[in-house]
């Protein structure tokens, strides 16, 4: 649980501190650390630390609600503005991280599964972010503010989720591959050997 708040913290901390920078490398970077998929995939990763999904919805809360938090605290610093004044802004995603980081962290907690449910967990982000990246610039147009940054910064998180995707795919077949060896080689044919009752055993005495 420890994890989830210290992820949480961290990443909204960084993502605050994005924001706040103007250069072109932050611009990117604040791109991705403060992408719905980024902050989701927070929340995924405090579930897996845990390691079961009921641990792992909790983790997840408390990732999302340590997120918030320090995002409007480092925003209050470097904005110079009270605290308080992003008390509405706070409940309103405070109320979110309590339904998103349950449902996130229990899927974080359940990569660990062996087979198809735990591949599907574990594509949560990858496929998430890939979504995301497409979408994002299209609602941007209709405001008339896309970045130019997204022309580089999109095949990039496409690439690592491909990546992602695929080496999870593989571990997920190999492990498939590795149970069915294990299981025919423990069902292999045992000689079987018949016993002959002694002489004196109830079944010869009741013939």
């Amino acid at each position: 649980m420890i994890a989830g708040l210290v992820l949480g913290a961290a990443w909204g901390a960084l993502s605050s501190f994005t924001n706040a920078e103007a250069k072109p490398f932050g611009v990117a970077a604040a791109l991705v650390v403060n992408a719905g998929w980024a902050w989701a995939g927070v929340a995924v990763a405090a579930g897996w630390v845990v390691g079961t999904a009921a641990r792992g919805a909790a983790a997840g809360v408390l990732a999302l609600l340590a997120m918030t938090t320090a995002y409007y605290g480092m925003d209050s610093i470097f904005r110079h503005e009270p605290f308080g004044s992003y008390w509405y802004e706070m409940r309103v995603w405070w109320l979110a991280s309590l339904v998103f980081g349950a449902v996130l962290g229990a899927i974080g907690g359940s990569i660990r599964r062996p087979g198809l449910v735990g591949l599907l967990a574990g594509l949560t982000v990858p496929v998430g972010a890939t979504v995301e990246m497409i979408l994002l610039p299209r609602e941007g147009a209709a405001f008339g503010i896309v970045n130019p940054v997204y022309d580089w910064l999109r095949p990039v998180v496409w690439a690592v989720a491909a990546a992602v995707t695929a080496g999870l795919v593989a571990l997920s077949l190999a492990d498939r591959r590795s149970n069915k060896v294990d299981g025919a080689g423990g069902s292999s044919d045992t000689p079987l050997t018949t016993s002959t009752a002694p002489s004196g055993s109830p079944r010869r005495l009741l013939r």
